[in-house]
């Protein structure tokens, strides 16, 4: 256990607790992830409302927060830039796993954005995905000229369930945005879920 210091009261951004987690590179351990716990506002009459922060070391070897979730429950995810698509494409794997892309395609006309086989899909991750491991992805037609609709196709090995139409941003009423659930069902194969 960590305490900050000697105060009265826990002050809101506190490091309460941390716990270092190592692996081995053959020759030394390394810190590879760890997990934090902050005050998330002052400590009041018998309250202190905490926050979790989730760190793991990346591909390029630098400890960063996945995620964390706060004392009312919010989950937050790192979240990186959106690829920005306009015409037809094969999304690559990394496009896919930065968690959303948006769609302008111009010229009045439709786009189809490919999704990348199953495959590549689970080379892309650090650990071979096991059956049941997901994650979800979002695609945001930014689009306002009604003609400019986005259609998401399955790849091989990555079935799409459901309708993989994202409507322009046209009119209010326009459904302009598309999530899907990506589940591992085997190597190199995934099921996409449209579920919002």
């Amino acid at each position: 256990m960590i305490t900050t210091n000697n105060k009265n009261r826990t002050a809101s951004g506190d490091l309460l607790w941390s716990q270092d987690i190592f692996g081995q590179d053959g020759d030394t351990p390394v810190l590879c992830a760890q997990v934090r716990v902050y005050a998330d506002a002052n400590g009041n009459a018998g309250k202190v409302p905490a926050r979790f922060e989730f760190w793991a070391m990346n591909s390029s070897g630098a400890l960063t927060k996945a995620f964390s979730v706060n004392s009312a429950g919010v989950v937050s995810k790192l979240f990186a830039a959106p690829a920005a698509k306009t015409t037809d494409a094969t999304l690559t794997a990394a496009e896919v796993l930065g968690g959303m892309i948006t769609g302008n395609q111009g010229a009045t006309a439709s786009a189809t954005y490919t999704l990348p086989t199953g495959v590549l899909l689970s080379a892309a991750f650090p650990v071979v995905p096991t059956v049941g491991d997901s994650f979800d992805f979002t695609v945001t037609n930014i689009s306002t000229d009604a003609g400019e609709d986005v259609t998401i196709l399955g790849g091989v090995g990555t079935t799409l369930i459901g309708s993989g139409a994202v409507a322009s941003n046209a009119a209010a009423t326009d459904k302009s945005a598309g999530t899907f659930r990506f589940r591992n069902t085997g190597a190199g194969t995934w099921d996409v879920f449209r579920i919002g």
